[in-house]
């Protein structure tokens, strides 16, 4: 599998949108749902949202932008 690096949130976008970027990507490159959730994770601007994700460890990519 290529390594695929992870997106940043840019500042004029709300979680809702880095994730749906995520999701696209993975698509293309056939990439587990776990592995979706660590690229939105390592993405998040917010510090909260970075923990919050981390400790609910959701098990999609649907739940973790809850």
């Amino acid at each position: 599998m290529k390594r695929i690096y992870p997106l940043r949130q840019r500042e004029s976008q709300i979680i809702k949108q880095c994730a749906e970027e995520v999701a696209k990507l993975g698509r293309r490159a056939w990439v587990s749902e776990r592995d979706l959730v660590a690229l939105l994770d390592g993405g998040v601007a917010s510090r909260e949202v970075h923990r919050a994700i981390r400790l609910q460890d959701p098990p999609t990519l649907a739940e973790a932008h809850k």
